[in-house]
C-alpha cells in the first residue's frame, strides 16, 4: 500500500512522497529521493536495448510513465 492505494494503476509520483511524509521524512527529501529513483529507472530503461519482439512493450511503458505523470528525461527532469 502506498499512500492508501493498493493498485499500482492508481499510484502517481506524489503518492510515495505523501507516504514518506507520514513516516516523518521531510517532503523535500522525499521528493528528491523519488525523483532520483524515477530518473535512474527511466535512464536505465532507455539505455537497455529493446529486442524487436518487445518494441511494443517500450511504447506501452512510455505511455504508462506519461499517464502516471512521472518525470521523464524528455520532460526536462
Amino acid at each position: 500500500m502506498i499512500n492508501g492505494k493498493t493498485s499500482i494503476r492508481e499510484v502517481t509520483a506524489d503518492d510515495p512522497v505523501a507516504e514518506a511524509k507520514t513516516w516523518g521524512l521531510p517532503i523535500k527529501l522525499a521528493q528528491r529521493a523519488i525523483e532520483s529513483t524515477l530518473d535512474e529507472t527511466r535512464f536505465a530503461i532507455e539505455r537497455t536495448p529493446t529486442p524487436a519482439a518487445l518494441r511494443q512493450m517500450r511504447v506501452n511503458l512510455d505511455a504508462f510513465w506519461t499517464r502516471k505523470l512521472w518525470p521523464t528525461p524528455s520532460a526536462g527532469t
